[in-house]
């Protein structure tokens, strides 16, 4: 079953798991040591297991106008 981007499989003991495909990161902006780091861990680990990644460019702003582009490592 799909739902909103993520697939629901549920397996013999009645477990749930949730498989996202896609995920986006933005900040909020200003200075803020570290997120650089922070941002491509996220992206590489995401990556790594299948997600696909967008990032929002300006924040808030970048949200509401879809102002996305596609992340890779």
């Amino acid at each position: 079953m799909e739902l909103s981007g993520i697939k629901i499989c549920i397996e013999n003991r009645i477990r749930l798991t949730l498989i996202m495909k896609k995920i986006g990161i933005f900040t909020a902006g200003g200075d803020s040591p570290g997120m650089n780091a922070c941002i491509r861990a996220v992206v590489r680990t995401a990556i790594y297991k299948g997600v696909e990644v967008i990032g929002i460019n300006r924040g808030y702003n970048g949200l509401v106008e879809n102002d996305f582009v596609e992340l890779d490592s």
